[in-house]
């Protein structure tokens, strides 16, 4: 079976099986992200999150709230079970952009917002579009979770959206990871993690493993050149 096949068959009911190349890219961008915001119901935080037993008789254990890694359907199960979480949510739009022919990745950042207690796992998908005439790669960020915490409906494809952009909390955000799975040649425990073990001569069969990321500051562009 192949594993890609439900996501194309999502993108062929999406544009009624016209050809997505005939379509202008931020126009058909747009309309992909709307339609994966109406398509998937939310469930989970897709964040794993450490797992101690304590030492007493009973042998109990309880969940910390320190990150282990992630807990991911991926794009074609959620294409199938049509729910997951918003990291889900980005795997999917993120295949559905690759396979209408748009060049895309996944980011992963920790959100340095000063209001909340604790720092948040987010993640948003970045479509890229090329100017022949300029020689210039621009990557448009589209936070599809933003989009559907706002409402489970498309908006208008004739008016700006906020989150597809344009985006007024990315300042604050310190990207650190272009995919939530490391590579095959490297090894995470327990939840498959943002990044991964190699020890010669060999990995441990066992370990444990949390995730600790700590924020000097994000970075602040300046003012656009007149």
């Amino acid at each position: 079976t192949d594993p890609e096949e439900p996501v194309r068959r999502l993108l062929e009911l999406w544009t009624k099986n016209e050809d997505p190349k005939s379509i202008p890219p931020v126009l058909l961008a747009k309309w992909l992200a709307g339609s994966v915001q109406e398509y998937v119901q939310l469930q989970g935080d897709g964040v794993s999150r450490e797992y101690r037993v304590r030492g007493d008789a009973l042998g109990s254990g309880v969940v910390t709230g320190v990150i282990e890694g992630v807990e991911l359907k991926g794009a074609a199960p959620t294409a199938v079970l049509q729910r997951g979480s918003t990291h889900d949510m980005v795997c999917l739009l993120a295949a559905v952009y690759r396979a209408a022919g748009l060049p895309a990745r996944t980011v992963i950042g920790i959100d340095d917002d000063p209001e909340r207690r604790s720092r948040e796992v987010r993640s948003w998908v970045e479509f890229c579009l090329y100017d022949e005439d300029k020689g210039l790669t621009t990557w448009i960020p589209v936070d599809i979770a933003r989009l559907r915490a706002r409402s489970s409906r498309m908006q208008a494809l004739d008016r700006p959206w906020e989150y597809f952009g344009t985006h007024d909390e990315l300042h604050r955000v310190a990207p650190f990871a272009f995919h939530f799975i490391p590579p095959v040649d490297v090894r995470s425990y327990n939840s498959p993690a943002f990044y991964g073990w190699r020890q010669m001569p060999s990995n441990p069969p066992y370990a444990a493993q949390r995730i600790d990321l700590d924020i000097t500051r994000t970075v602040q562009r300046g003012a656009p050149t007149p």
